[in-house]
């Protein structure tokens, strides 16, 4: 989910800016996997910033916290 939150516009750099929040759960099937139930699905929530600049380029940073910690910063095209 993203809301943004501002735009900003300077005469060559209009940009949006924004927060997100994630949150995920998945179940891996796996030979070596004895867990069952709702035990068994892997969880992880969390969020972050973006800002879409010039309208063609978006640049996100996340943290999530699940099973693992993680800090993603992505630069992507087009959101």
């Amino acid at each position: 989910m993203r809301l943004q939150l501002f735009t900003f516009n300077a005469y060559l750099f209009p940009a949006k800016i924004g927060v997100m929040g994630l949150a995920d759960a998945a179940r891996v099937y796996s030979q070596y996997d004895e867990r069952t139930g709702l035990g068994a699905f892997h969880t992880g929530v969390g969020g972050g910033v973006w800002a879409d600049i010039l309208k063609q380029v978006v640049i996100n940073a996340t943290y999530s916290v699940g099973e693992e910690n993680l800090v993603f910063v992505g630069f992507d095209f087009l959101f």
